[in-house]
């Protein structure tokens, strides 16, 4: 139900702990604090702007890299319609889509070379339909953003 322009209160069947429901990114009025962050237009932290950098190590442990910047943990179990926002509020992300194996998180134990941080690019999230990482509560101005990543599963390969 993420990204379609719903709006309303949610019915109480919605807060049912077994049932998985990814509504990121719509205009609901809710309670969760958590939820509300990842809504149309970030409602969250606005006017308090708190980080000018962040990291985060997508599906694998903290790690701080050879240029010092820390890259968080990001090891949480995913379903298959899943959000998460840190407890800082820094950065959160969401998942949608069904694997077959249920696994969202793919691991390599290969050494990458021309890199001072070769374990940054062991894990890695995977995702059936969409995976999404928001950053939370940025000062507003220009940024750098990079990107490191390498590509350790290829779609219906050998490995």
């Amino acid at each position: 139900m993420s990204y379609n322009a719903l709006f309303g209160t949610l019915p109480s069947w919605a807060n049912n702990p077994t049932l998985q429901l990814n509504i990121v990114a719509n205009n609901f009025t809710l309670n969760d604090s958590g939820l509300n962050c990842l809504q149309s237009g970030f409602p969250c932290d606005r006017g308090s702007p708190r980080y000018s950098d962040f990291g985060i190590n997508c599906g694998g442990p903290e790690i701080t890299a050879g240029s010092r910047l820390v890259f968080e943990q990001d090891t949480l179990p995913l379903g298959p319609a899943t959000y998460y926002l840190t407890p800082e509020r820094r950065w959160g992300f969401s998942n949608v889509g069904i694997r077959e194996n249920s696994t969202y998180v793919v691991n390599s134990q290969g050494q990458f070379t021309n890199t001072l941080d070769s374990e940054l690019f062991q894990t890695a999230r995977i995702s059936a339909g969409s995976l999404r990482y928001y950053g939370l509560g940025l000062e507003n101005g220009n940024y750098t953003v990079n990107l490191m990543f390498a590509e350790i599963v290829i779609a219906n390969g050998p490995t």
